[in-house]
């Protein structure tokens, strides 16, 4: 990892999630609003926490190298093409969620055939 990247911190970002939340409870109260019952502010407890490990799950690792050297490719395709990612992984792979799996490190196995096949298509 470099110097400048520092691991994410999760129960950091949920604590300050949970200060903005309270922060929020306050000023709704001050405003004349009802306080929220216990199991809505430990929801919004839970939320924060999910909302955490989503911010550190989705940040991108800037060290990280693709997982499938294909997925530069298809991008371009994808480019090229001007459909949406869904309606591009229907219509060349059966799969709307096709780029987004790839994206997030599906391997191709099988369908690599088809992948040179859409690159040629669009000249990548």
């Amino acid at each position: 990892m470099s110097e400048d990247m520092k691991p994410i911190d999760v129960d950091r970002i949920a604590r300050e999630l949970n200060e903005i939340v309270d922060r929020e409870l306050t000023d709704r109260e001050l405003a004349g609003h009802p306080p929220l019952s216990a199991p809505k502010a430990n929801g919004l407890s839970r939320a924060c926490r999910h909302m955490a490990r989503t911010i550190a799950d989705t940040t991108p690792d800037k060290d990280k190298k693709p997982v499938e050297p294909m997925l530069a490719r298809l991008e371009k395709a994808l480019a090229k093409s001007g459909l949406a990612p869904t309606n591009f992984g229907y219509t060349y792979f059966g799969d709307p969620a096709f780029m987004r799996r790839l994206r997030s490190g599906r391997k191709m196995y099988k369908l690599r055939a088809d992948a040179e096949k859409v690159c040629r298509e669009y000249g990548v």
